[in-house]
Order: C-alpha cells, then sequence, then structure tokens
C-alpha cells in the first residue's frame, strides 16, 4: 500500500497523560502509494485497522454519515499537531472499480509541502 525510501520525523513532543503529539518536520521521500477503489466502495486503506463490529440494525445513509462526522468532530480527538509535512519524489497509483469504467491512472514526482497540520 505505502512504501518508502526514507521517512524523517524531527521535534517530537509526546505525552501520554493527558495524551497529545506535536511534530516540527516530517520529510517522506521517494515514496510509492497504492489506492484502490473496489467494485463495492470500499477503499483499501480501510484495511490499515480491522472494522468495529456492529450490533445495531442498518440504518439509512445520511444516518450514517451525520454519525460518522459527529465521531470524527475535532473535540472527540486528541491535540495532534505536524508543523510541516515535506512529500518529495513520489509515485501515486489509482485505481477505482465502484465506476462503471474502471478508471486508473499514476502520477510522478509527486511533491510538495503542507503547513499546519493539526487536530485543532
Amino acid at each position: 500500500m505505502l512504501r518508502w525510501e526514507s521517512l524523517q520525523l524531527d521535534g517530537i513532543q509526546a505525552e501520554l497523560e493527558p495524551l497529545s503529539l506535536a511534530i516540527s518536520q516530517v520529510s517522506l521521500n521517494n515514496y510509492q502509494a497504492r489506492i484502490r477503489v473496489q467494485k463495492d466502495g470500499q477503499i483499501n486503506l480501510n484495511q490499515i485497522s480491522p472494522e468495529t463490529p456492529t450490533t445495531e440494525p442498518a440504518r439509512n445513509e445520511a444516518a450514517d454519515i451525520t454519525e460518522t462526522a459527529a465521531q470524527n468532530a475535532p473535540a472527540s480527538l486528541p491535540p495532534f499537531r505536524i508543523d510541516e509535512l515535506t512529500l518529495q519524489g513520489g509515485e501515486v497509483s489509482f485505481v477505482d472499480k465502484h465506476l462503471p469504467e474502471i478508471y486508473a491512472t499514476t502520477m510522478h514526482e509527486l511533491g510538495g509541502r503542507i503547513s499546519g497540520l493539526t487536530t485543532e
């Protein structure tokens, strides 16, 4: 799913009680990512962590979206901050099998800088 030549983390500050994490600089070089959307609409990135089984009956899609947004609200997340994320020399392969016709593309030499990532 993801591999890289080098990953550097600088200026890490972490606390366990209460949980918080701050990183000054993250650099990812010569990375490759493969993103796949299956026929059922599931994304391979969802396989990173196991799904939580539910015993509740199925609900309508609008209720599920509202509940998901509420669960992911910033107020419920511990403080997490990355001051600067730098990506260099990336290759991202994307395939979507959920569309009527399969769409696939690969992007080469992707890079950039993102500043101020936070759960706040």
